[in-house]
């Protein structure tokens, strides 16, 4: 079993190239026949025995853990169709504690023949990737570099190249290991990546902050994921790509991050992204539209003398940050000013504001009390609405080409010019967080960005998603996905549909579920 690799399409513009990954599923794709017919014999046992697992709140559900690089969980015992997965070292609920024994002639690559039923639907086969122990060394081991809550399921680096070793080397094993390496006292020197992948980056490396774990006491190795390889140095991360790291912890003077897949990671060698502070605003009674966004720059307070014309008071907005409007406007001198809630009044240039209303017309697929999300290219907003009800706005960063010319331009001309699709699209599969690569494996070598948090694809390879490595919302950025701070893609993640259930690190949309629309606009 390997994880699903994901297209490297979603950073930046510099590093995009075409997707070599696994497909991920356009909505709908798969949503015919077999999926509404499988769904339909399978929903009567699935309630019945989720009802069970759960109606005694004193008894807790088993549970199954992981210890591949990903366990997937399948539709039905065919294996035919993925419909989530389950990361190493995280737990999802059974609805049943005995596996389901399946004919030879069904076993669909299920090698022992028996799955799992997973709650609160489909099943997981099992294999060499799960373990019903949860006190088993390999999966506790897994656990502690396992993601945690919260907007940044973990903490992140910029790579300057450098050893994941699979055990704490001694100080003779470091030096054979790096010699060949830039020495790390010259790495504060190294010219600074110009495409946007080190804009959070700090020169201070990660302090220790951790005990050593357990499991690497006494000299001893590391345990081996399920499909991953082990050795003093399982591999190396190169130069650009990025870490995700649970732990920091002190070796005779040395830090090492602790990464998901159990390597350790000299810290010197890396530059940890600082977060990101930014987040959106709420709408609704006591803040409703419209409001304006000011994006990558501070932008001067205007006020209106008694001639009518507008000169400056001294004062400005700061970068990303919102106001409330009147919804008034006035020219002058050719000049467009937006006029403000703030006492004064006070007023905003016109060209340096983003103005977030109510649509001027509203998309006539979407229910009456439906979720969707309102995305403009040009103002470099989204804007979450329930109906015509508004109730979430932020800044997003679309493709690094600008506004998207036209609706019809294929995937290729897309990727190639680093656009946003223009149109309207369903969401149809969501990861809590996922590893992006040009590299048609799940274990990349030249380049990859770790456990990029709260993915939501809506037309492959183009999908929503937060970026760690910078800050600069509002602007065009990415490689054609819309960028969002962690603290707003988890915002978004939880509120669309599907919702991925607990224990799962990824869902499919389905036809009794489908996703939330994205309508993207100029």
């Amino acid at each position: 079993m390997t994880r699903p690799v994901l297209p490297l399409l979603c950073a930046l513009a510099a590093g995009c190239g075409g997707p070599k990954a696994e497909a991920v599923p356009d909505a709908g794709a798969e949503a015919g026949a077999d999926a509404d017919a499988a769904a339909a014999a399978d929903a009567g046992a699935d309630a019945a025995a989720v009802a069970a697992a759960v109606a005694d709140t004193d008894v807790e559900p088993p549970r199954l853990g992981s210890i591949g690089y990903t366990t997937f969980i399948y539709q039905d015992r065919s294996r035919k169709r993925r419909i989530g997965d389950v990361r190493p070292g995280t737990t999802v609920i059974l609805q049943s504690d005995e596996p389901v024994e399946v004919p030879p002639s069904q076993l669909g690559g299920c090698k022992s023949g028996r799955f799992y039923p997973v709650a609160p639907r489909g099943f997981i086969c099992e294999d060499e990737t799960i373990t019903r122990n949860l006190d088993d060394p390999r999966f506790r081991a897994l656990a502690l570099a396992a993601p945690r809550d919260g907007s940044r399921p973990y903490d992140y680096a910029f790579s300057t190249r450098a050893p994941m070793y699979g055990r704490i080397p001694t100080s003779s094993e470091q030096a054979r290991t790096e010699r060949r390496l830039r020495p790390v006292a010259d790495l504060a020197r190294v010219r600074r990546s110009m495409d946007g992948h080190e804009d959070l980056a700090e020169l201070t490396p990660t302090p220790a902050r951790d005990p050593i774990p357990e499991f690497l006491l006494g000299g001893k190795e590391a345990p081996v994921p399920a499909g991953r390889r082990g050795g003093l140095v399982r591999k190396e991360i190169p130069h650009g790509s990025m870490l995700s790291f649970a732990h920091a912890f002190d070796v005779e003077g040395r830090t090492f991050l602790l990464s998901p897949d159990l390597t350790l990671v000299p810290a010197d060698r890396m530059r940890r992204f600082r977060p990101s502070a930014f987040r959106g605003v709420a709408v609704g009674s006591s803040n409703p539209l419209p409001i304006g966004w000011f994006r990558k720059a501070a932008r001067t307070k205007y006020k209106r003398e008694e001639s009518g014309a507008f000169v400056v008071t001294g004062e400005s907005w700061a970068p990303r940050t919102s106001v409330r409007l009147s919804g008034k406007s006035i020219t002058h001198d050719g000049d467009l000013f937006w006029e403000t809630l703030e006492p004064g009044p006070t007023y905003a240039r016109a060209r340096d504001i983003s103005v977030v209303a109510e649509p001027d017309e509203w998309p006539r697929m979407v229910g009456a009390d439906e979720k969707w999300i309102d995305v403009s290219l040009s103002r470099g907003t989204m804007t979450l609405f329930e109906g015509r009800r508004a109730v979430y706005s932020t800044l997003m960063s679309p493709g690094a080409g600008g506004v998207t010319a036209s609706p019809k331009a294929t995937t290729e001309e897309l990727v190639r010019g680093a656009f946003t699709p223009l149109g309207s699209y369903r969401i149809a599969v969501k990861y809590r967080a996922a590893q992006l690569t040009d590299e048609a494996t799940a274990d990349p070598s030249s380049f990859w960005i770790a456990d990029v948090p709260w993915v939501q694809y809506f037309r492959n390879p183009f999908a929503i998603h937060a970026a760690y490595w910078h800050e600069d919302f509002g602007t065009p950025k990415s490689g054609g996905c819309i960028n969002l701070s962690p603290e707003d893609a988890s915002i978004v993640f939880a509120w669309t549909d599907p919702p991925v259930p607990e224990g799962w690190s990824s869902a499919d949309a389905r036809p009794s579920e489908p996703g939330t629309w994205v309508v993207i606009r100029k």
